[in-house]
C-alpha cells in the first residue's frame, strides 16, 4: 500500500516571518539495506553509506531489492523502499531550534511523537518525489513561525503539519501512473497542480489519483 502527505490546508508560510533567519540544514544517512545512491551532478551514482550527511540538491536512489533510512536535522525521516528516487530541493533549520546529534542520536529518539507536550518545530523542507515508495514521519511544526514540508509530485503538492504518512508513485498500465495515499497518523490534504482537486485524507482511508504521461 502507499501513502501521502499531509497538510497545504493547515496553511501557507506566511511571508517573511522567519525566512531571513533560517540556515541550511543537514540530514543523514541513517539505515541501508543494499545499495542507496547519491545522484548528483558532480557525483552521479555514487553509492552511499551510512552516517553520509548531506544537504539540498541531492537525489537518493534505491536499488532492486534495497531500502534506506534518512534522518533530518529536525527530527524527520523519510524511509525509502525498493526502486524509489526523490530530491531534497529545500532543507532549512531556525538556528535557535535545538537539532538532535546526527552522528550518534538513534532515530527513534529524534522524531517527536505526536504534538501533545512536543516543542513545536521551525524548519522548511521541500522533496520531489520521482518515482516509487517512501514513508514520512515529520514532528509537530511551528506554522505560524513559517514552518512548512512539503512534497511535489507529478499529480499535486501536499504539505505536512506533523504526522506520518507512505507515498507510493508507480506506472499504471501504458499511459499513466498512480500516486497512492495512506495516513497513518494526523490528518492529509492533497492539492491537484490545476488546484481543481483537493482532498482530506484521514488514517486508514487510502486515497489514490492517476496521473496521464
Amino acid at each position: 500500500m502507499a501513502g501521502l502527505i499531509g497538510c497545504a490546508a493547515f496553511g501557507a508560510a506566511p511571508a517573511g516571518v522567519v525566512g531571513a533567519t533560517l540556515v541550511p540544514g543537514e540530514l543523514v544517512v541513517a539505515a541501508i539495506s543494499g545499495r542507496l545512491r547519491l545522484s548528483h551532478a558532480e557525483a552521479a551514482g555514487r553509492p552511499l553509506v551510512v552516517g553520509a550527511t548531506l544537504r539540498s540538491g541531492a537525489t537518493l536512489r534505491t536499488d532492486l531489492g534495497s531500502t534506506a533510512r534518512c534522518l533530518f536535522a529536525d527530527g524527520a525521516i523519510v524511509k525509502m523502499e525498493a526502486d524509489s528516487a526523490w530530491r531534497l530541493d529545500e532543507f532549512s533549520v531556525d538556528p535557535a531550534t535545538p537539532l538532535p546529534d546526527l552522528k550518534t542520536r538513534a532515530p527513534s529518539q529524534a522524531l517527536v511523537n505526536g504534538p501533545a507536550g512536543a516543542e513545536l518545530v521551525i524548519s522548511r523542507t521541500k522533496i520531489w518525489l520521482e518515482a516509487g515508495e517512501i514513508e514520512i514521519q515529520v514532528p509537530p511544526l511551528d506554522l505560524a513561525r513559517g514552518a512548512r514540508f512539503q512534497v511535489e509530485t507529478t499529480a499535486g503538492v501536499v504539505s505536512v503539519r506533523g504526522t506520518m504518512f507512505r507515498l507510493r508513485l508507480r506506472p499504471s498500465g501504458e499511459s499513466f501512473d498512480e500516486l497512492s495515499i495512506l495516513v497513518s497518523e494526523g490528518m492529509v490534504v492533497f492539492f491537484t497542480k490545476d488546484g481543481k482537486q483537493v482532498e482530506y485524507v484521514s488514517p486508514n482511508r487510502p486515497f489514490t489519483v492517476k496521473i496521464p504521461r
